[in-house]
C-alpha cells in the first residue's frame, strides 16, 4: 500500500532529523556561550546583568531612594516585609551573644577574618546580626526556599528560578527525612539505626517512582515493635507530619494523629531555624553548631545535621 509506505517513509525520515536537529541546537547553545564567556567573567558581565536587570523593571537611574525603590520593586518589598518582625526580634535576642562572641574571635577588615592559624575547609559566612538589612534579607531567602509555594517571586530573584526551584525540592525531601526520624522515634522509641532509615527513605523519595508508601514500608521494617499495625497508617501520620494530609483522612486515629499533628510545626520551625542560624552565623564556630544541633535535637533528628548543612552551604552559594 502506497499510503502507509509514505507514512513508514515519513516516520523514519523525522525518527531521524529530531534527534539531529535537537544536537545541532544544543551544539549552536554551547557556541554562543563559549563566545560570550570571556566577556561574563569580566568586569563588564555584572554591569550587563544589572543594565538588564534595570531595563526589565523600567529602573532608569541606580541612584534611586528607598520608596523608589519600592514602588519599582514591588514584590521584592513585600517579600522582606513579610519576614516577622516576631521571629526576627527572638532571633537577634538568641543569637546575639553568639555574633558577640565571633566578633571577639575575629578581626575587622573586608567583613569578619578568622585568626585562626588552622585554615578553614568550610563555607566562608561573614556573621550579621538578624536586626539589620542583611539579616533579614538572609532570612527572607529562608522562607522562599521552605516555602511550599510562591504566589509572586521577588524581583530580584526571577533569575534564578530554576535553581530556587531545585533547592525548595531539597527542603521537601530533607522536611520529609526529618518526618520519618521524629516518626520512627515516637513508634519505637527504642530504635537505634536511624541513619539507615534516613539513607534508605531518601533513596525512595529521590528515585521517580518513589512513594510515601515505601517509605512507610521501610520504617516498619526498621522498627519491628512499632505498636502501629498497617503501613497505610504510617503513611497517613507521615503525611499530617509534612503538613501533606487531607483533613477528612480518617486512616489513622485520634489518638494517634493527636502527636502527630502537635510534631509538624516543630518539624518546620526546627529545620528553617537550623538553616537561618547557619546563613546568619556560619559553619566555622562550634558554639554554632552546638546551637544548631540543639535545634535539630527537638525533632530527634540529629543525624540529619550533615545534610541540613550541605542545604545550607548550597542556599549560601
Amino acid at each position: 500500500d502506497v499510503g502507509t509506505s509514505i507514512a513508514h517513509a515519513v516516520v523514519s525520515a523525522l525518527s531521524f532529523l529530531l534527534p539531529v536537529c535537537e544536537e545541532i541546537f544544543v551544539k549552536s547553545v554551547c557556541d554562543m556561550l563559549d563566545v560570550i564567556r570571556p566577556s561574563a567573567r569580566s568586569e563588564h558581565g555584572p554591569l550587563f546583568a544589572r543594565e538588564k536587570f534595570m531595563r526589565r523593571h523600567g529602573i532608569e537611574s541606580e541612584h534611586l531612594t528607598c520608596a523608589e525603590l519600592s514602588v519599582a520593586l514591588p514584590s521584592t518589598r513585600t517579600w522582606i516585609a513579610n519576614v516577622s518582625s516576631q521571629r526576627v526580634n527572638h532571633m537577634d535576642a538568641e543569637l546575639t551573644p553568639i555574633l558577640s562572641a565571633l566578633a571577639n574571635s575575629v578581626k575587622l577588615r573586608s567583613g569578619f577574618e578568622h585568626t585562626s592559624s588552622t585554615p578553614s575547609t568550610t563555607t566562608k559566612v561573614i556573621p550579621t546580626r538578624v536586626c539589620s538589612m542583611d539579616g533579614v534579607v538572609r532570612l527572607a531567602f529562608v522562607a522562599t526556599i521552605t516555602a511550599r509555594g510562591m504566589n509572586s517571586w521577588p524581583e530580584t530573584l526571577l533569575f534564578d528560578q530554576e535553581r530556587l526551584f531545585e533547592l525548595q525540592n531539597d527542603f521537601q525531601l530533607l522536611h520529609v527525612l526529618a518526618a520519618c526520624a521524629v516518626l520512627c522515634k515516637q513508634l519505637d522509641p527504642g530504635v537505634k539505626d536511624i541513619e539507615t532509615l534516613i539513607t534508605r527513605c531518601s533513596a525512595h523519595l529521590r528515585h521517580e517512582q518513589g512513594r510515601l508508601s515505601d517509605v512507610a514500608k521501610e520504617i516498619k521494617l526498621i522498627s519491628p515493635s512499632t505498636i502501629v499495625d498497617t503501613e497505610d497508617t504510617i503513611t497517613t501520620m507521615l503525611r499530617r507530619l509534612t503538613e501533606c494530609g487531607d483533613a477528612d483522612d480518617r486512616t489513622a486515629s485520634a489518638s494517634e494523629l493527636s502527636s502527630v499533628n502537635s510534631m509538624s510545626t516543630i518539624i518546620f520551625d526546627s529545620l528553617r531555624a537550623a538553616l537561618s542560624i547557619r546563613l546568619l552565623l556560619g559553619f566555622d564556630d562550634d558554639k554554632v553548631t552546638r546551637l544548631v544541633h540543639t535545634k535539630l535535637a527537638k525533632i530527634s533528628s540529629i543525624a540529619l545535621k550533615m545534610r541540613v548543612d550541605e542545604l545550607a552551604r548550597k542556599l549560601w552559594h
